[in-house]
């Protein structure tokens, strides 16, 4: 069922429930949106779950998921269900920081189902908004484990 990320996660398509490796037999899981973006659920296991045990499971937050065809993280589809509307199936908008080579915020957002990026000085445009996360699969581990995340952790009776 685990295969390479360039047999899985570069052929998903929004609405996919995804599995992947944090550690040896241990899983996050996420849902794809529009733009290669993945809303991480809040949900850890050991072997691997099925997808209704974490369709229920609103996002704890969104990254871009960025897959070099090289990249050996084992990951799982577990399945797909189709979002209500295609609106629904774009991800919410997130900021990059201003930073020594650009003073400006820079919101990536949809409007309807068009992607943008809007440039702002003002930190107030931004209030509410995720900093925008550009991961890549392997990086997914480390980057639960640095936030220190409590998250129920399930035991998979499917092989990994």
């Amino acid at each position: 069922m685990a295969s390479k990320p360039k047999a899985t996660l570069r052929k998903t398509k929004p609405g996919d429930y995804v599995a992947i490796a944090t550690g040896a037999n241990e899983y996050c899981y996420a849902r794809f949106y529009r733009d290669r973006t993945i809303g991480v659920l809040p949900v850890l296991s050991r072997g691997l779950v099925s997808l209704d045990e974490v369709s229920g499971f609103e996002p704890a937050f969104f990254a871009r998921l960025w897959v070099y065809d090289d990249d050996p993280t084992p990951a799982s589809v577990l399945g797909h269900r189709a979002f209500e509307s295609e609106e629904a199936s774009c991800p919410p908008p997130q900021y990059y920081p201003p930073d020594k080579f650009d003073p400006d915020y820079r919101i990536h957002g949809f409007n309807h189902t068009l992607y943008y990026i809007k440039r702002t000085s003002n930190p107030e445009d931004v209030r509410g908004m995720e900093e925008y996360l550009k991961l890549q699969p392997g990086d997914l581990g480390p980057y639960l484990a640095k936030k220190n995340v409590e998250w129920p952790r399930l035991q998979g009776t499917l092989a990994g």
